[in-house]
């Protein structure tokens, strides 16, 4: 891209030069013209120094002597054209510049000079000429500057390849703000660099930051701007899409002299992945905390060690306070090394039998502990690794040191009183034949809160009714019974003492006089409510492991999920004697559908539910499935329960009572598990609570085990199917220790290709199977896959014993194990011999049409030739004698000016003007015809830069016009540089020309924007032209004004419109006659990489008029 310079900069650029001569090495075959450029240059008071060379021999060894500053290179040069002057320059001193120059004005000639390399050119016109010293120290500069700014370049390209982190700058005193393309992906934005303004980027900056971020962020943002600490930021960012990211930023501030902010730049990272992982650690370690923390029970976590000890990993603070041990002090110790030995003799005793059974053990535990002795239900549960290993062991002691302490306590009261009746605790009571107490022991006056004398002499009956038990009727009975028969009986009563209702077992004992007649009977009431209260958690919790035992069976029945559901449901029916059992699923207030997966029913109450069929959820469902999902166990429905049972449910299904819950297995969403009780209000009892519980966590647990036992099941079936019916042939190999290949399964179209059968290389090496010559070639592509550790593909030619010669497509993919280590290999053979064989037949046609096409060209290449012949005859034999007979003149006629009449210089006057006239015509011409075929260079085209740089050009002849310039912002555009210049140096040429007699002449340059297209605009205050004529504009030598009045060839408008046909564009003029003209050209919005503000074209049009 040419650079443009203002005038201040090139007479700074002059000044600043002055004290070293610029060396320029000029190339011409033409005398003349060497003492004209000579006369140029160097009449610069020494500012340039030119050497000269006229042949292919002197400037190879001028560029050996070195020393120069620039090159300047006529184009045409007899035998040795400028371009091939551009090349030897390049192989000798590719950093020195080259500057073409040519008297043919043919921007061909420079669209291919600055193609090769050339850092510009100059016609060799009279007034360009003059210009030279400034144009040569223009390129001078300009390359310095370029090379400058691309070693810029390549070190931000490369620092930002390093950082693969987003960046953004802000300038404040531009008042923008540029985003990289990362911080565009950021940001959810398209993957280009942008730049906004800053009010543009306020907007965009609330749609993107999280509402809540925003007020931190710009405080953040303030306090940097303010001397605070650096910008450093942690916000959310909400994506187009709605996507929520996290995004730590950091930026550093710049200062100007004056201490004022003058810009910011900064970085971001996307930190999405790892808040989301901290996040999920923290909710899981917080769970996990929370239990073990707070539960009651000791926990305690061991590992055992590779030499049979158990280490401490961990403990709760409910060991810590149970047994004394401070959890510093065990974590990470074995039991040898934090108690004492007998008592790590015990419990290593317990777990190592919990090692070698492999099953969970509970056991009552005797310790001397740091807190003393204590007394332990301890419960073992074995933790195995992925290969089946006891490496863990969970421990959950429950403390019953208080419970085994009250009970030695009784036992050595009993033991203690049994001889002192007087002070038994058990209640004593004698009574005679009428049933009157004659003697009560103190713990019945105790019990009783009356004293003896209350009782002796009466009867039960005469007692008060404190003192009458539950079933008081049968305890009369025994009574007498005792008196009859003359035997001891016992019998258990409920009594209402002192201290509560207690459960007694009383002994009804005769007492005997030496005729063995009953005189009495000595009845002993033992307190036996503790271990009645025993007896009943014994039996509860026996009848709990029965039950519990008989849903594993029912679960570890069968590997069939419907099965399973049906044996577990019958069980529970059976346990709890309910009336129905049914699975939901799923258990999700918030679904559309619901599925009743099983139901099973006493033959009382048959089946209510659909079961298999999809049912929608009502509001009375979606109300039970949320009770059941916010409740941490099972859920009661029915009396005795703030839950009442639905009426829906107890019209149409009976449902007096039930009972639910919600349960999680590891795959898919909650299931409902309940029972209904139909035939009675039923109350359900805390152990059936816990017992319902405990099903449904196993049921969890067997769901899980199933779900994906079935899972794998259906996987394995497809990928049996598509392993047998794919066109493919499929070879897989275990690799073992040795790097030796295993057959293990081949599918049916490698067997149709190989020959064998998938049963007879089961097992097999690769060697056993395949012929020497194809493992000499498979086996280096095997080795070469597993070394690299990704797929391999490559083609092959294989000799198919049934099949014949075959071309393969082959594939191999290793596999990896568990540990990370390639311990399989697939091999996928993809039969192309069709393929090859077409391909074969498209080369040999290729082969036959390239041929065709050669000869072709050949011809065109002919005629090119013989064009290109011409047009250099017509350049450089034709042209030059004008250029000689031009220049010479305008160095005669100062000389001549005293010498001539006025006559002779109006002679003059004619032969040069009709020189130029001549030259123009040539030169407009041969650029005409080059312009349809010549070949494009697109590149980016800054319109606004162009314009200004055409002005500047046309800057010497409009310096006594007053011309006063409109020129609006342009768009970057993707085109032909050198065409789209020529197109705008014909545009501005004719406004120029055509204001001339205007004392204020007024010309805009403004673009618009239209259907899909830009239209550039250049409109001028000038004679203007009948609109009657426009379509006449464009045309080759159509021309609405004489010669005599306005100077022209008619040629530069029909070249603005060949150029812009090429670029896919269009041209039209409007215009009225003394009133001005606007011509038009539009370029396709493709080619735009930015615009301007949109209008229409009808609007243009309407702006122009």
């Amino acid at each position: 891209m040419r650079i443009f310079f203002s005038s201040r900069i090139i007479v700074w650029m002059l000044r600043g030069n002055m004290t070293k001569p610029i060396n320029i090495l000029y190339v011409d075959d033409y005398p003349l013209d060497h003492e004209l450029v000579r006369d140029v240059l160097e009449k610069e008071d020494g500012g340039f120094k030119v050497i000269e060379a006229a042949s292919r021999a002197e400037l190879e060894a001028r560029l050996m002597e070195g020393g120069y500053d620039l090159v300047l290179s006529d184009f045409n040069i007899l035998g040795f054209e400028g371009l091939q002057v551009l090349e030897a320059v390049q192989a000798k001193s590719g950093y020195l510049p080259v500057v073409i120059l040519t008297g043919t004005g043919s921007e061909e000639i420079a669209v291919e000079a600055m193609k090769r390399g050339a850092a510009d050119y100059v016609v060799k016109k009279p007034d360009h000429l003059r210009r030279l010293p400034l144009t040569l120290r223009a390129v001078l500069e300009r390359v310095r500057a370029e090379e400058a700014l691309r070693d810029s370049e390549r070190r931000l390209t490369e620092a930002q390849r390093i950082a693969h982190i987003g960046y953004w700058e802000c300038d404040f005193e531009a008042g923008r703000i540029t985003l990289s393309e990362e911080a565009c992906r950021i940001f959810g934005l398209p993957p280009q660099e942008v730049s906004l303004t800053l009010e543009q980027w306020r907007r965009r900056w609330l749609e993107l930051i999280h509402p809540a971020d925003q007020p931190r962020t710009a405080q953040a943002a303030a306090a940097a701007l303010q001397d605070g600490p650096p910008y450093k930021v942690e916000y959310r960012v909400v994506r187009p899409n709605g996507e929520v990211r996290f995004i730590h930023s950091e930026a550093t501030l710049n200062r100007d002299e004056a201490g004022r902010p003058c810009s910011m730049l900064g970085m971001m990272q996307d930190i999405t992945e790892r808040k989301l992982v901290e996040e999920a650690l923290r909710q899981s370690e917080w769970k996990y905390r929370e239990i073990f923390d707070n539960v009651l029970d000791a926990l305690y976590l061991l590992e055992v060690t590779e030499d049979g000890r158990f280490r401490t990993i961990e403990v709760n603070p409910a060991l810590e306070r149970l047994t004394g041990i401070p959890r510093s002090f065990s974590v990470g110790k074995t039991q040898e090394e934090i108690v004492p030995p007998e008592v790590a003799a015990v419990v290593n005793a317990k777990y190592r039998h919990c090692v070698e059974t492999g099953q969970p053990i509970e056991k009552e535990v005797e310790l001397d502990l740091p807190a003393g002795r204590r007394y332990f239900q301890s419960t073992l549960i074995p933790a195995r690794d992925e290969t089946g290993k006891i490496h863990r062991l969970i421990g959950i002691s429950h403390d019953i040191t208080e419970r085994r302490k009250a009970e030695m306590q009784i036992l050595a009261s009993e033991q203690l009183f049994r001889a002192l009746v007087e002070n038994s605790p058990d209640f004593i009571v004698r009574l005679d034949r009428d049933y009157r107490h004659t003697y009560v022991n103190p713990a019945v006056e105790k019990a009783f809160a009356m004293p003896a004398e209350a009782f002796i002499g009466k009867t039960l009956q005469e007692l008060p009714q404190l003192y009458k038990p539950e079933r008081f009727d049968a305890l009369l009975a025994l009574l007498r019974r005792t008196f009859e028969e003359g035997v001891a009986n016992n019998s258990e009563i409920f009594w209402d003492t002192q201290m509560g209702q207690r459960i007694f077992e009383i002994r009804h004992v005769p007492e005997k006089d030496a005729t063995g007649n009953v005189i009495s009977v000595l009845s002993i009431a033992h307190d036996i409510t503790e271990r009645k209260l025993a007896e009943q958690e014994r039996l509860a919790h026996l009848r709990f492991m029965e039950s519990m035992d008989r849903i594993n069976r029912a679960i570890q029945g069968t590997n069939d999920l419907e099965q399973m559901m049906r044996d577990v449901l019958d069980v529970v029916l059976s346990i709890f004697e309910c009336d129905r059992a049914w699975l939901i699923y799923p258990c999700d207030p918030e679904t559309a559908t619901w599925q009743p997966l099983m139901e099973r029913t006493r033959p009382d109450y048959p089946g209510v539910l659909p079961v298999g069929i999809k049912m929608p959820l009502d509001p009375m469902g979606a109300t039970v499935f949320r009770i059941l999902r916010d409740a941490d166990g099972p859920v009661i429905f029915g009396p005795g329960s703030p839950h009442q049972v639905p009426e829906a449910l107890a019209q149409i299904f009976r449902v007096q009572s039930f009972i639910a819950m919600a349960f999680y297995p590891k795959i898919g969403q909650p299931w409902s598990f309940g029972l209904h009780q139909c035939s009675y209000p039923r109350v359900w009892t805390s152990e059936e609570e816990r017992l319902f519980q405990e099903i449904g966590r196993r049921l969890a647990d067997a769901l899980t085990g199933l779900l994906v036992y079935r899972d794998l099941q259906e996987s394995e079936l497809r990928y049996r199917e598509v392993f047998d019916n794919v066109s493919d042939s499929l070879f897989v190999f275990d690799i073992t220790a040795e790097g030796n290949f295993h057959f293990i399964g081949i599918n049916a179209a490698a067997e149709r290709l190989s020959g064998v059968s998938s049963t007879d290389v089961y097992g097999k090496l690769l060697e056993e199977v395949v012929r020497p010559e194809v493992v000499a070639y498979s086996l280096p592509n095997f080795r070469r896959c597993l070394e690299r550790g990704a797929p391999l593909r490559y083609e092959e030619e294989y000799n198919s014993r049934p099949l014949g010669r075959r071309y393969l497509d082959t594939t191999l993919i290793p596999v990896r194990n568990n540990t990370g280590a390639i311990s399989r290999l697939i091999a996928f053979n993809r039969d192309i011999t069709e393929r090859k064989r077409a391909e074969e037949e498209i080369r040999q046609f290729n082969q036959e049409l390239e041929q065709r096409v050669l000869d072709r060209t050949a011809q065109l290449e002919a005629a090119n030739k013989e064009l290109e012949a011409f047009a250099y005859s017509v350049s450089h034999d034709l042209r030059a004698p004008l250029r000689h007979i031009n220049g010479f003149l305008e160095l005669l006629q100062p000389r001549l000016a005293g010498m001539l009449d006025e006559r002779s210089q109006h002679y003059m006057t004619i032969i040069s003007d009709s020189a130029k006239r001549m030259g123009q015509l040539i030169d407009d011409l041969l650029t005409f015809s080059r312009m349809g075929r010549s070949e494009m260079s697109k590149r980016p085209v800054d319109l606004g830069v162009l314009v200004q740089e055409v002005i500047w050009e046309f800057d010497p002849e409009t310096q006594d016009r007053s011309i006063q310039w409109r020129i609006a912002e342009l768009p970057l555009i993707t085109g032909d540089w050198a065409m789209l210049r020529l197109v705008l140096v014909n545009l501005i040429a004719n406004a120029l020309k055509f204001t001339r007699e205007r004392q204020q002449a007024e010309i805009e340059i403004g673009c618009l924007v239209g259907n899909n297209e830009n239209i550039i605009f250049v409109r001028d205050n000038g004679v203007g032209f009948d609109m009657a004529y426009a379509d006449k504009l464009f045309g080759v030598f159509q021309r609405l004004h004489r010669a005599d009045e306005i100077e022209g060839t008619g040629i530069g408008l029909a070249n603005v419109r060949r150029i812009i046909q090429r670029h896919g564009g269009r041209t039209w003029a409007e215009g009225k006659t003394d009133h001005g003209a606007t011509f038009y050209f539009s370029l396709p919005l493709n080619l735009a990489t930015t615009s301007v503000t949109p209008q229409t074209a009808d609007s243009a049009r309407a702006q122009a008029n």
